[in-house]
C-alpha cells in the first residue's frame, strides 16, 4: 500500500490538527496488486484496517509511506500478534455518520455555544423553538440501527476538549467541507466498522469518550482512508 495526500487533504489535517482535532486518519492508493488478485472487499478493507492501526499505534503521520505490499494479503502485522483478532461488519453511511448527524437534511447536530446543554442545526439560532432533543434522537437511531455508537460525527466535533475558537456555525460548515474533501460523494462510499478491543491504542476511549475505528472507500478518488480515535480527558 502507498499512502495518499493531496493538497485539500493536506490543508485539512494542518487546520484540524490546529483547532484540536483528536481523530487520525490514514490515506492510501488502492493497490494494484490486490485489485488483480481479486481480492474481496472485505480482505481489502481488512488490509487497510491493519496498515491503518499499525501507522496509528506506532505514530506514523499521514505524511509517511506505509509499509510496502506484503507477499500475503492481510498478513499479522510485525510485533502485533493481537492484531489477528480483527473483524469488521459492513455499515451505511448513515450509521458512519451517527445520530449527530440529519442525512435527510445534511446537517450536522452541534452542542450550542449559549446553551450549553443542547442541540442545534450548526446553522440555526440558538433558542427554544430550535433545540434538538438529542436523547430522542439517538433512541430513535438505535432502534433503527442495533450496533451504533455515538458516530464519525460525533468523534470528529466534540473531542473531550472541544475543537479551539470556533463558533457552533463554524464547525458545521468545517464538518460538511470535510465530508466533501475527504468523502467526494457521501453516497457512495463503501465502508467498514471494526472491533477496538485489541490494541492498547484504544484503551483511553474506554473511559468513557468512545473507541472509533472505520475504513472508508471513496470511489471517485479510488482512495481508502483509515478512521481511528481513542480519547480521554
Amino acid at each position: 500500500m502507498n499512502s495518499y495526500i493531496d493538497d485539500a487533504i493536506r490543508d485539512f489535517l494542518s487546520t484540524f490538527m490546529t483547532i484540536g482535532g483528536v481523530v487520525d486518519f490514514s490515506f492510501f492508493e488502492r493497490s494494484r496488486a490486490i485489485v488483480d488478485l481479486r481480492v474481496s472487499e472485505y480482505l481489502e478493507h481488512k488490509e487497510i484496517a491493519r496498515e491503518t492501526i499499525h501507522n496509528h499505534t506506532n505514530k506514523v503521520t499521514t505524511f509517511d509511506k506505509c509499509t510496502e505490499q506484503k507477499e500475503t494479503i492481510c498478513n499479522t502485522v510485525k510485533g502485533d500478534d493481537s492484531i489477528s483478532s480483527l473483524s469488521g461488519i459492513k455499515i451505511s453511511t448513515e450509521e458512519f455518520l451517527g445520530p449527530y448527524f440529519d442525512t435527510n437534511q445534511m446537517k450536522p447536530l452541534i452542542k450550542g455555544s449559549t446553551m450549553l446543554n443542547h442541540y442545534f442545526y450548526f446553522d440555526q439560532e440558538e433558542n427554544e423553538n430550535n433545540i434538538i432533543d438529542i436523547d430522542t434522537v439517538i433512541q430513535n437511531f438505535k432502534k433503527e440501527y442495533l450496533k451504533v455508537d455515538n458516530g464519525f460525527t460525533y468523534a470528529f466535533l466534540e473531542p473531550p476538549y472541544g475543537l479551539y475558537g470556533l463558533s457552533p456555525y463554524e464547525k458545521g460548515k468545517l464538518f460538511l467541507e470535510t465530508l466533501t474533501i475527504l468523502f467526494s460523494n457521501i453516497n457512495e462510499l463503501v465502508i467498514y466498522k471494526w472491533n477496538t478491543d485489541f490494541s492498547p491504542y484504544f484503551d483511553p476511549g474506554r473511559e468513557w469518550w468512545g473507541c472509533y475505528f472505520f475504513t472508508v472507500y471513496n470511489p471517485e478518488k479510488d482512495i481508502y482512508i483509515g478512521i481511528t480515535a481513542s480519547q480521554t480527558d
